[in-house]
């Protein structure tokens, strides 16, 4: 029977792993809530709060499992930022969800979208490397990957931004909209901020 002098605690990766499972429920949720007509937002809006504060209790439950533990796979302080980076992930994603309620949008420019697919393959990249979190070496393009998304939903808030003041609305309704671009463009940097943490882990395993 294998024996460690120093035990590690491997109940970690698997709770990191289902706190960026979160982030991808709430993508989709928050697509949903979208495209969802009048009145069916309401319910879709509920259900995305719900997933939010499932992510709050999954980072409790691993800062928890963390301040707990003896040794941990990889540096302490590394851990509870990339807790708290998956959490800020799920709060964006939940405070664009309510943008879009408390202001009532319609007519929403292609570039919600655009940035919400953005942000979701970020989430499925996040979902991935988690996983394969004890297994670094499969982790080499995640940081490049999930950069070249985020400059991609850059270019995506620019321009929608640009079509959003050039559309002739009232200037109260177009400075709606824009906060829920910005608020989306903040999604995709809180996942670029998990992917540096990520890389910070990989740098000091090396």
């Amino acid at each position: 029977m294998a024996f460690r002098l120093t035990p590690r605690d491997d109940r970690l990766i698997p709770l990191i792993s289902e706190l960026a499972q979160v982030t991808l429920d709430a993508t989709a949720q928050l697509a949903q809530l979208v495209g969802a007509e009048a009145a069916g937002r309401e319910a879709a809006a509920s259900e995305l709060t719900r997933i939010e504060q499932r992510g709050d209790d999954a980072t409790h439950t691993l800062i928890a499992a963390l301040t707990s533990s003896f040794i941990t796979p990889f540096d302490r302080e590394d851990l509870h930022t990339l807790a708290l980076a998956l959490d800020d992930c799920v709060d964006r994603l939940d405070d664009s969800g309510q943008l879009l309620m408390t202001y009532q949008l319609v007519g929403l420019p292609h570039g919600v979208a655009e940035l919400l697919n953005a942000v979701t393959r970020m989430s499925q990249l996040t979902v991935e490397a988690m996983g394969h979190l004890s297994t670094p070496v499969r982790l080499g393009r995640y940081r490049i990957e999930v950069s070249r998304l985020e400059n991609h939903a850059t270019r995506i808030h620019r321009r929608a931004v640009a079509e959003v003041y050039g559309s002739g609305n009232d200037v109260l309704a177009m400075l709606k909209v824009r906060e829920l671009l910005d608020e989306l463009l903040a999604a995709a940097r809180s996942f670029e901020s998990v992917a540096a943490v990520v890389e910070r882990i990989l740098v000091k395993g090396t």
